[in-house]
């Protein structure tokens, strides 16, 4: 009897154990027992762009399927999006009114049969009013005003990151404004038709980030443009050494080796390690020189770097030195940035010398430019200070150095002169420059004696690389006067050159050709 309802027992246990089983069997295989699961079809290759209190999703759509909707969640709050306006297999979505900061978004699309897509997750960034505060507009580091062309020197584009463009406008001698667009690789901007002591006004717009799709304006920065000296500055460093109390590493060719302090160029740089606080720069000019302004160059970065407290100095003799100018507390506003200073002196020196008696707490010392200048001059006389080689394709028969060589033509007196026998009527002269320089004036003296000497007709010519040539001044017929007269011609050139070539194509009769003198000028 005990056996009988132990078996009864064992098999109502079994019973009860398939039906549960069952049961359990049907609740894990339920979405196949009433159909395989459907998935929606997906947005793909998602990209997130950030934008100024907004966000834009980029995705493609190449297996998007029947899917009509994209829902995009993040903290709580959902978006709802109809997939109706595809272009090039991509359709984007923007996320309007979300504060600036990081976001986590759930994204999945739904078809008209309800069915979602598998759930994807995506990050981004949403800028807004303390990012646009924290940028720095396009600086404005110095006007360059030149002979040339008058032109703005912008800051390196390193220093305003998120500008994609610069808007300038400036007023103009019409009394209306000129505006210009300003990209971030221009380093300067030319200045064309402008008022002096006129406004300009610059506008910088930034990009939102390194992924951003929309685009701000910064504040408005007004200047006021500076008014030109009456007169022309002489640029005495074009033509000047550089010795240093202490050089970079490499010595003065090195990468940041003092001759980079006189290259005039802003965007390289004289570095020194360990600075001593006797540390001095020398420039000795061709001749001796008036000197009253000078500028100096911030370097691109550190500017504990900077020079602080220093002192001009002007010698003949590199024994006695005069104190010209001095300055403590001294600093930039920016990186790269020109400041004049200006002083009083109408003596002459061969030998300038600044003594960097203070940086601005850095161990290193560093300078990107230097520069020395003589100012409100009517004319400058490029042959007396910018001569670096005489040419002629034929010379007196003793030599250049002779009594009546080549080197009289530019020797500034006009009672000695060039002389040559067999004058030919391809004769020419060239005068090569230490820089390349402007020019738009140049004399001829005539010789002591002989009229049919003199030249009558020639072509003045320009170029950089004594293959190209640039014909710049044509005259037939002229004469002189009287002997030693020296006329002046003037032309209109703006373009630099460095080598300056006179064609003499005639002379007014005579076999042999004589000059007392040739000058390269500019005058106001």
């Amino acid at each position: 009897m005990q056996i009988k309802f132990s078996k009864l027992y064992m098999l109502a246990l079994l019973m009860v154990i398939t039906i549960i089983s069952c049961d359990d069997m049907n609740s894990i295989h339920e979405q196949y027992l009433n159909g395989e699961q459907v998935y929606a079809g997906k947005l793909d290759s998602l990209k997130v762009f950030s934008g100024f209190e907004r966000l834009k999703i980029v995705s493609n759509t190449q297996f998007l399927g029947n899917a009509k909707e994209a829902t995009v969640s993040w903290s709580d709050q959902t978006k709802t999006f109809t997939i109706d306006q595809i272009v090039d297999n991509e359709f984007e979505m923007i996320i309007d009114g979300l504060l600036e900061r990081n976001y986590e978004f759930d994204l999945y699309t739904t078809d008209e049969n309800g069915n979602q897509s598998v759930m994807q997750t995506l990050r981004g960034r949403v800028f807004g009013n303390n990012f646009i505060s924290g940028q720095t507009a396009r600086r404005l580091v110095n006007f360059e005003l030149d002979p040339s062309g008058d032109q703005i020197i912008w800051a390196h584009k390193a220093e305003s990151e998120y500008v994609v463009y610069t808007t300038v406008r400036y007023e103009n001698n019409s009394d209306t404004m000129t505006e210009v667009i300003v990209l971030p690789d221009d380093t300067t901007t030319l200045l064309a038709d402008w008022k002096h002591g006129g406004q300009i006004e610059i506008v910088s717009t930034i990009i939102s980030g390194d992924n951003g799709f929309d685009t701000a304006d910064l504040g408005v920065i007004q200047q006021t443009m500076p008014v030109p000296p009456s007169g022309l500055n002489k640029d005495w460093t074009l033509a000047a050494t550089i010795k240093v109390s202490k050089d970079f590493p490499d010595g003065p060719g090195g990468a940041e080796g003092s001759l980079k302090v006189i290259d005039g160029d802003i965007n390289s740089k004289f570095l020194i390690f360990d600075y001593p606080t006797d540390f001095w720069m020398q420039q000795e000019l061709p001749n001796e020189g008036i000197v009253n302004l000078y500028t100096l160059t911030s370097g691109n970065d550190a500017p504990g770097r900077d020079p602080k407290n220093w002192v001009l100095a002007g010698s003949n003799d590199e024994v006695t030195w005069v104190t010209l100018d001095t300055r403590a507390d001294e600093s930039f506003a920016g990186r790269n940035e020109t400041k004049e200073y200006s002083f009083n002196s109408t003596t002459p020196y061969r030998y300038y010398r600044m003594s960097i008696t203070a940086n601005n707490g850095d161990g290193l010392f560093q300078l990107s430019e230097w520069r020395l200048f003589e100012t409100n001059l009517p004319k400058i006389d490029l042959t007396g200070y910018l001569l670096s080689a005489l040419t002629v394709s034929k010379d007196f028969p003793d030599g250049p150095g002779a009594a009546e060589g080549s080197l009289k033509v530019v020797d500034g007196d006009i009672n000695s002169k060039f002389l040559i026998f067999d004058y030919p009527t391809d004769f020419w002269m060239q005068q090569e420059l230490l820089s390349e320089a402007f020019v738009n004036q140049y004399t001829l003296t005539s010789g002591n004696d002989a009229p049919g000497r003199d030249p009558k007709n020639w072509i003045l010519a320009g170029s950089n690389d004594q293959a190209t040539w640039a014909s710049l001044d044509t005259r037939n017929n002229e004469s002189f006067t009287g002997r030693n007269e020296t006329k002046e011609f003037n032309f209109s050139s703006t373009t630099s050159y460095k080598y300056y070539r006179l064609y003499i194509t005639a002379n007014n009769g005579d076999g042999l050709f004589q000059l007392s003198e040739w000058r390269l000028l500019i005058v106001d």
